[in-house]
């Protein structure tokens, strides 16, 4: 079909398929135009997306830009733009959809510059639930950027993001026309995953994750984590990994945020988040607390999932900025003896037992029965109350164990049977820890 032959793209007042009267252009793009009409049996303003003139003979664009609509209604979610109808007008393949006043994410960044983590979240973790519907549905989306992110107001003023664009969506359990199975790359390379670039057949959720994380990471520091001069230096700065770490560019970023965004920015699927959700979960802490209470509801507040360990290749990312994995805390061990007091508490019950032979040895054999007689020959009278117990000196550094031992011990006189009865020798205090001696062969066991 000749240039001239080609129908022209929609005019105010024109009437599409007898029932949707045009208003005005609201913006264009590569593949096509969208419009504002009017749904002339309900008076609803909806939204008209009309492919490109230049398109209309490329019967792949043209199929993928038909499947969009099936696509997407497929995948019923509030946070998913709604289209209820598709056809043709004159030869010119269209799409209505829900009418969405706002603007693109991409508008906002351009407007505002880079967001603040909760500002940033409260956009990502609508489009988390999004994708994770579009997931569980067996659709994966392949072109997630910040213009098909459109941040709706509602009736009540409230922001709604909305996921638009599954024009080039894969779905995973059918080969629709063939589409689905191509080995041809898609996507816009910004944005794309390194499976996209090198397996683009092999691609799966993931890469959505990926995606995302692109998109986090341009939100939080106002810059894309990969450039280049032609496309072929941002391909291989992708494959690569080659991108500054994002606390870099904005030192009050949390590290524990960067840590999640950097675990979607892996290299290797293998290496993100299991699932989308997994991934909005990990978000969670960072955004505002209406949006957590929302979304804990919603995704009944899950324990967040470890995170994956990092890729190994340094990817121009200072692991140094990264949060450490949380250590448990294990409860004290119980106090051991010291070692010094051990070798202390037995020199001292060998000095003692060195002193205690001395004196049986050089007592005279009728001492002791003298003395006991003695004892009980005087009239009873009750025993004196034990002194209270000195407090325990502080630990002394003692030379070595041989310095205590006696080396001869002097003989020592006998007290008197009075002196005897009067002073009962105490024992020797023994450490609890330290065991009690054997008695030597032929020694009384007093």
């Amino acid at each position: 079909m000749g240039p001239s032959t080609q129908p022209a793209l929609f005019t105010e007042g024109e009437v599409v398929a007898q029932r949707y009267r045009v208003s005005r252009l609201l913006g264009s793009g590569a593949m096509g135009a969208v419009y504002e009409a009017l749904h002339l049996g309900l008076g609803q303003r909806v939204a008209l997306k009309v492919l490109k003139p230049e398109l209309f003979g490329h019967a792949e664009v043209r199929e993928r830009f038909l499947r969009e609509g099936r696509v997407a209604a497929r995948v019923p979610h509030p946070n998913v733009v709604a289209v209820s109808d598709v056809g043709e007008h004159q030869g010119a393949p269209f799409l209505v959809m829900e009418f969405l006043d706002g603007e693109g994410l991409d508008q906002r960044l351009k407007r505002v510059g880079a967001m603040s983590p909760a500002d940033a979240l409260d956009v990502a973790l609508p489009v988390v639930a999004a994708l994770d519907a579009a997931h569980r549905a067996g659709v994966v989306h392949r072109d997630l950027k910040p213009s098909n992110i459109f941040l709706a107001r509602g009736a009540d003023g409230v922001e709604v993001p909305k996921v638009l664009d599954f024009g080039i969506s894969k779905i995973v359990d059918e080969e629709a026309l063939g589409l689905t199975g191509t080995a041809q790359m898609l996507g816009t390379p910004q944005y794309m995953s390194p499976e996209q670039i090198s397996s683009p057949r092999s691609v799966d959720a993931r890469t959505d994750q990926y995606s995302l994380g692109v998109v986090l990471y341009l939100c939080l520091t106002g810059r894309r984590p990969f450039s280049g001069e032609t496309a072929f230096h941002l391909m291989t700065a992708i494959v690569r990994g080659d991108y500054a770490a994002p606390r870099s560019l904005a030192p009050d970023l949390p590290p524990e945020l960067e840590r999640v965004v950097v675990t979607a920015l892996q290299a290797s699927p293998a290496r993100r988040f299991a699932s989308m959700l997994d991934l909005g979960v990990a978000l969670l802490p960072f955004a505002s607390p209406l949006a957590q209470a929302v979304w804990s509801h919603r995704w009944r507040a899950p324990a967040p999932a470890p995170l994956p360990a990092l890729d190994p290749r340094p990817a121009s990312v200072d692991p140094g900025t990264l949060a450490p994995a949380a250590v448990p805390v294990m409860p004290a061990a119980p106090a051991r003896p010291s070692r010094v007091g051990v070798v202390l508490a037995a020199a001292l019950a060998l000095a003692s037992l060195g002193v205690l032979a001395a004196v049986i040895v050089t007592r005279p054999p009728s001492t002791p029965r003298a003395a006991s007689a003695a004892a009980l020959a005087r009239p009873s009278s009750p025993p004196p109350a034990p002194a209270p117990a000195p407090p325990a000196p502080p630990p002394v550094e003692m030379p070595t164990v041989q310095a205590l031992a006696p080396t001869a011990p002097a003989p020592v006189e006998a007290p008197s049977a009075p002196e005897a009865a009067r002073s009962p020798r105490r024992a020797p205090r023994r450490d609890a820890r330290t065991p009690r001696p054997r008695p030597a062969a032929g020694m009384p066991i007093l």
